[in-house]
């Protein structure tokens, strides 16, 4: 079987941006390419939203188990 790898693209230097250039980038990268996500690795800016898509890849079916200890 065929598996795709999942991509999460990070366009940075978002910091870097003027103002209304910023808002049309993250409009766009929140539109309809949820793959995309706008950072600044200076700032900080957009790092959550990074790591939490990877969470959600890295985690998307995974199984959680619960093993009693006594």
């Amino acid at each position: 079987a065929s598996r795709t790898i999942p991509i999460v693209e990070a366009w940075n230097k978002i910091d870097l941006v003027d103002t209304e250039r910023r808002a049309e980038l993250h409009a766009q990268s929140s539109g309809e390419n949820e793959d995309v996500v706008t950072i600044s690795a200076v700032s900080g800016e957009g790092l959550d939203d990074l790591l939490s898509r990877v969470d959600a890849i890295l985690t998307s079916g995974a199984r959680s188990y619960t093993i009693p200890l006594s």
